[in-house]
């Protein structure tokens, strides 16, 4: 049996389609994409319960820590839109994208030390997977 293809999680990158706003990533967590179910057994079901899927998908979201660059302006104030999110893999072609907005960020410093970023970024609309 083959091995499974892995990859190392350095060369992620993460940019903002309208605001133009860029991440140099340090750790990046996508939040899940989620299809929940509910229930169709009845009296006659046998001894397995049975699940049917519902038709409305949580395309999830983004966690990200990042070195935060303080000329930037992060697009996390009530103005900014939505705008198209695209997340490329270490390998450089392999690509996410949807229509997301940040929900969260935060900056930080510590003396002698790169200032850090996190934020949270939550997606809205169909996600493209572009594969590698």
């Amino acid at each position: 049996m083959p091995s499974p293809t892995v990859d190392v999680a350095t060369g992620y990158t993460r940019v903002f389609g309208t605001s133009g706003f860029t991440m140099e990533l340090l750790d990046c967590e996508f939040t899940g994409f989620m299809r929940e179910s509910f229930e169709t057994s009845h009296q006659g079901t046998a001894i397995w319960k049975t699940f049917k899927p519902k038709r409305l998908t949580d395309p999830g979201g983004l966690n990200a820590k990042f070195h935060y660059n303080p000329s930037t302006v992060p697009p996390v104030t009530n103005a900014a839109a939505a705008e198209t999110i695209t997340v490329t893999f270490p390998n450089g072609t392999t690509k996410i994208a949807c229509s997301g907005f940040m929900t969260n960020f935060v900056a930080s410093g510590t003396l002698e030390e790169k200032m850090v970023g996190t934020a949270t970024i939550k997606f809205s609309g169909v996600p493209t997977f572009t594969a590698g």
